[in-house]
């Protein structure tokens, strides 16, 4: 059975997408007044950039863009019939976080910027367990920062300027999943589970007790693929759909001034791809064309909306 490597998009980096920010990139906004100087405190969930892909989303008053370079190696064979995959998703994230509301009686409005760079190094052995059915347990860590972090507080119409702070970071994954095909005719059905605990936290400011994060995602998709008749060079084109279920537990929380908390259990995603199924023989090109997947799909609940663009199995 050849297909790409079951989690690489929605539970971490994949081949060519990997990323940096997502729905729980829980942008914790507080208010405290000191010496009638406001003051925000603006906390990001990076390791949830991870595993949201390449693409933009809004939560809570957080518009979130990411953008990925995808570095990945395979080793075949590593222990019987297992595979191997080394990623190494080097992510850049920009955050824009705006939010008005009532505080102890005034009338406040916050907004703040920040942009975030980190690489969080995975590995994940692939294990056949038959020719339909896969499982990849997986682990990561990785260092981060982030830059260019600034604010503004407006209490009453008075505007205070705001100095975010600046710090290094770590995220880490650890989790398994599993992967099942299954042809029929023309058609490829593709399901999907997994489960993966993730974190973030401050590195070497002392205050990673109060900026530690962590969270459960259960992952459950499915997708099925058909042939279009279209050909690139030799390679034939698939097309297909896939449906992608996701629960976070405990959920995710936006912490919002002058307004309940905003919390986020669960999310939808539809989407569509393109890809291929067997190299084909072009030249220099073929290898890198086996099995490979482009596709888009939308992210949405209540209060969460994002589009990101996936690569290989969308889960």
């Amino acid at each position: 059975m050849k297909h790409n490597s079951p989690p690489r998009q929605a539970i971490f980096p994949n081949l060519t997408a990997l990323v940096l920010l997502v729905i729980t990139l829980a942008f914790t906004t507080v208010f405290q007044a000191q010496a009638a100087q406001p003051r925000i405190n603006v906390q990001v969930n990076y390791v949830y950039t991870t595993q949201f892909g390449f693409g933009q989303y809004s939560v809570g008053g957080l518009d979130a863009e990411v953008f990925s370079l995808p570095l990945a190696f395979s080793f075949d064979d590593v222990f019987q019939s297992a595979t191997l995959d080394l990623l190494m998703p080097v992510t850049y994230g920009r955050y824009r976080f705006s939010t008005d509301g009532d505080f102890q009686g005034n009338a406040v409005s916050a907004h703040a910027n920040s942009e975030s760079l980190a690489i969080q190094p995975m590995l994940m052995l692939n294990i056949p367990l038959s020719e339909t059915v896969q499982i990849s347990p997986l682990i990561a860590w990785g260092p981060g920062r982030n830059f260019g972090a600034d604010g503004q507080i407006i209490v009453d119409g008075e505007t205070y300027a705001v100095e975010l702070d600046e710090a290094w970071f770590y995220t880490y994954q650890l989790g398994v999943s599993s992967l099942f095909q299954h042809d029929s005719g023309a058609y490829q059905f593709l399901y999907g589970m997994a489960f993966v605990w993730a974190g973030n936290g401050d590195w070497g400011n002392g205050t990673a007790s109060n900026n530690a994060e962590a969270y459960g995602t259960f992952y459950s998709g499915a997708e099925v693929r058909h042939p279009i008749g279209v050909y690139l060079g030799s390679i034939p084109l698939n097309a297909g759909i896939f449906a992608i279920y996701h629960r976070f537990t405990p959920s995710l929380q936006f912490t919002r001034p002058g307004r309940g908390d905003l919390s986020v259990q669960q999310i939808i995603e539809l989407g569509v791809s393109l890809g291929t199924d067997t190299s084909g023989n072009l030249p220099y090109v073929g290898d890198l064309l086996d099995d490979f997947r482009i596709g888009v799909s939308y992210q949405t609940n209540d209060n969460f909306h994002g589009v990101r663009l996936n690569f290989g199995f969308p889960f």
